[in-house]
């Protein structure tokens, strides 16, 4: 079933009553069940993507360490605001194998009010593409604030040739022991700005 429940309340409210492509020849399905969306959900274990997911505002927030967010090649699709995947004060995190597409910010990981800063946070394989509409004002395809030891590899950072000088492929802030390396800048003003950053390699990209 591929309708959509516009009550909340996990039953479809269209493409009814559902045949299931005509095996239900008599009558149908009036009460459907909808997958439930996983649009602003906490993710506190690992979670391996089974398709798209299109959200308003901010998709994912990771709290908690030690998880793995495989996207299995799927796509993470915004509306041109919030966050694709927001992760604070978290260790030993791992975002691979999904592109994130059309958020304010794709990737952002930040230390909160009186917890540890984020530790060994790495991007592998993640395609980040900026909003797609003229950015104005901060735009971040990945953002790291209060960082150590955390990486982006192999992945794409793209922008929409429309962007102002304060749009960013990354930006750390307050980093230590961070590691860029192996991926494809495109479009963007400004590819990397690190402020405040220790012991940091960057190379081949």
């Amino acid at each position: 079933y591929a309708g959509q429940d516009f009550t909340g309340d996990g039953l479809g409210d269209t493409m009814l009553p559902y045949n299931s492509g005509g095996n239900i020849i008599n009558g149908g399905d009036f009460l459907p069940l909808v997958t439930p969306s996983l649009c602003g959900s906490t993710i506190t274990q690992n979670i391996t993507l089974t398709s798209n997911l299109t959200c308003d505002g901010t998709a994912l927030f990771i709290r908690g360490d030690n998880i793995v967010l495989d996207g299995a090649g799927f796509s993470i699709i915004g509306s041109g605001t919030g966050t694709g995947i927001d992760v604070a004060s978290s260790e030993n995190i791992q975002i691979k194998n999904v592109s994130i597409d059309n958020f304010e910010i794709g990737i952002d990981t930040y230390r909160m009010p009186g917890l540890a800063r984020p530790n060994n946070i790495t991007l592998r394989n993640v395609p980040v593409s900026a909003p797609n509409l003229l950015a104005i004002g901060l735009r971040r395809n990945v953002r790291f604030n209060s960082c150590d030891n955390c990486s982006v590899l192999n992945s794409q950072l793209i922008g929409n040739g429309n962007g102002t000088e304060e749009s960013l492929g990354i930006e750390g802030i307050d980093v230590s022991n961070m590691t860029i390396q192996g991926n494809i800048f495109n479009g963007l003003p400004t590819g990397i700005m690190l402020e405040s950053a220790s012991n940091g390699t960057i190379k081949n990209n």
